[in-house]
This record gives C-alpha cells, structure tokens and sequence, in this order.
C-alpha cells in the first residue's frame, strides 16, 4: 500500500480490481477508522445511540 500512495506502483490497472488494505490492529488505526466512520454514519443519519453502562 505505501509504494501505491507513494506513486511507485499502480493502485489497479483496470476499474473492476479492489485494492484491500488489512491493518492487523493497531489502535491508532482503530480509533482513526472508527472515527471516519462516525463521521460518515452521522452526515448520512444512519445509526442509533446506544447506552453504555
């Protein structure tokens, strides 16, 4: 993934190729993806609360 981004390699080379990134868990990661994903769920207004106790 870091010789995609640093433009080294080709992302895909055609349009019906995925790229798939794994991340193997690192918190900072965790938080970071989780955060986007409260953030998209909120502009979309998808999702419930829920309380925690």
């Amino acid at each position: 993934m870091g010789e995609i981004v640093a433009g080294r390699k080709p992302g895909r080379e055609s349009p019906g190729e995925t790229n798939l990134f794994w991340h193997r868990g690192l918190s900072l990661s965790d938080i970071a993806l989780g955060a986007a994903m409260l953030r998209k769920a909120e502009e979309r207004g998808l999702g419930q609360k829920l309380r925690f106790s």
